[in-house]
């Protein structure tokens, strides 16, 4: 998750650089939309990351989709399509919330799959009925 947030804010500090040189207010404008969408974003990743009650599964049909069109418009921005390089600069500046969630949430006392673990078989993290150590019933 730290490599993926480096590279994303690597792109998006970049590219907000040259915006700067070009346009101050422009500048100004657009690291403000940008930061309150990748607040609200963030917010909203941090609290789905955290519920252990609806996992959503992306299917087979969606990822190949999404492989599919990023691969079409990193292709298109790197032959010099604007509306393709705009594309991928947005995406960039959105996720910075996500990822940034996504990390801290990395740091959780119990990963996500253990609490949902913990949840499907009806145990709790702290539950007297079990070792602390090995997470079996505790002998009595």
């Amino acid at each position: 998750m730290f490599g993926m947030l480096a590279v994303d804010v690597l792109f998006a500090g970049l590219l907000l650089k040259g915006i700067r040189e070009e346009s101050r207010t422009g500048f100004n404008v657009i690291v403000i939309v940008f930061g309150i969408l990748g607040v609200v974003t963030g917010v909203l990743t941090w609290r789905r990351a955290g519920r252990i009650d609806k996992p959503n599964r992306v299917s087979a049909s969606q990822a190949r989709w999404a492989g599919r069109s990023g691969a079409v418009l990193g292709t298109m921005a790197r032959a010099g399509s604007t509306l393709a390089a705009a594309v991928l600069f947005i995406g960039s500046l959105v996720m910075v919330g996500p990822f940034v969630a996504l990390f801290l949430r990395s740091f959780d006392r119990e990963p996500y799959a253990e609490r949902r673990a913990r949840a499907r078989l009806g145990l709790h993290a702290n539950d007297d009925r079990t070792s602390g150590k090995t997470g079996r019933p505790a002998p009595t």
